[in-house]
């Protein structure tokens, strides 16, 4: 069987465990951006939100910043940083170092705004209006930033 880092364009489907290709490629630029946005997080950061995402996906809350089963919300950013992000402004600090109003426009701030707007399900054009964003392709995804981690971190 093929690993994740063989395979950057493509996903395994847990239920049948192949290999199929994204099909459009309005996929492949949240994938992307799911990548980049993991790109921020240690390894352990990573391995520890998958563990969350596989074992106990109920903590995974969207639409909310405040969640009354997981206390401070269950956002997919929230459980990346550990409860230090929770609004727009701390996103925008967080990824970029600068204040919102100074980014949210801009190239820097697009893969934590978009991916955190499409977790939250809202529609959003520049993935041909993909309005959801799946517990299983965020582990995919989680699984292929820990793979590459690995990597770098042997090299």
């Amino acid at each position: 069987m093929q690993n994740n880092t063989d395979h950057p364009t493509e996903f395994r489907h847990r239920t049948s465990n192949t290999w199929t290709p994204l099909m459009k490629k309005s996929h492949t630029v949240l994938v992307g951006h799911l990548l980049e946005v993991f790109s921020h997080f240690s390894l352990e950061d990573l391995e520890r939100v998958r563990n969350l995402a596989v074992n106990r996906p109920e903590l995974f809350v969207r639409g909310v910043y405040e969640s009354q089963t997981v206390p401070g919300g269950g956002c997919l950013i929230h459980h990346l940083t550990e409860g230090a992000v929770g609004s727009a402004e701390e996103l925008a600090r967080f990824f970029t170092g600068r204040p919102w109003h100074e980014v949210t426009d801009q190239k820097c701030y697009e893969a934590p705004k978009w991916v955190v707007r499409v977790f939250d399900g809202q529609s959003v054009a520049l993935y041909d209006g993909c309005d959801s964003l799946p517990l299983e392709l965020i582990t995919d995804c989680l699984e292929f930033a820990i793979a590459a981690k690995t990597a770098e971190a042997i090299a």
